[in-house]
C-alpha cells in the first residue's frame, strides 16, 4: 500500500468518528446547531459544517483552535475519537448502525408500520 493509499484509508475510517466527537462536544457545550457554535466562537460556518460532516481536511491549526474552544488536550480528543471509532465499528458489525435505525424508524412511521 502506498503512502497516499494509506492516508486515504485512515481518512475514510476515522472521519466519521472525528465528526461525531465534535458534534458531541458542541452539544455538551450547549450549542444546538453547528451554525450556533460557529457564530458563538467566531468560526467560519461552512468550515465548521465540514468538520461536523467529516468532509474537512483538518489542519493542525484548525484542530488546535477547536480543542482550545472546548478546553481539551489533544490526547483526550484522540482518545475520544478512538472510543467513538470502536463504538461505530461495533455497531456496524452488529447491524446496529444508529443512522440505519433512525432511517428505518422514520420509514416505518411514514408507511404506518
Amino acid at each position: 500500500m502506498t503512502v497516499s493509499q494509506e492516508v486515504a484509508y485512515i481518512q475514510k475510517r476515522y472521519s466519521r468518528s472525528v465528526a461525531n466527537v465534535f458534534i458531541k462536544l458542541r452539544k455538551a457545550a450547549g450549542c444546538t446547531s453547528y451554525e450556533d457554535f460557529a457564530f458563538t466562537h467566531d468560526f467560519p460556518r461552512a468550515q465548521y459544517w465540514r468538520v461536523e460532516t467529516g468532509k474537512a481536511n483538518l489542519t493542525f491549526r484548525t484542530l488546535s483552535k477547536l480543542l482550545a474552544i472546548h478546553n481539551m488536550k489533544l490526547d483526550e480528543f484522540l482518545q475520544q475519537v478512538i472510543e467513538e471509532y470502536k463504538r461505530d465499528e461495533k455497531n456496524f458489525k452488529n447491524g446496529n448502525d444508529d443512522l440505519s435505525d433512525k432511517i428505518e424508524s422514520k420509514i416505518g412511521t411514514l408507511i404506518g408500520t
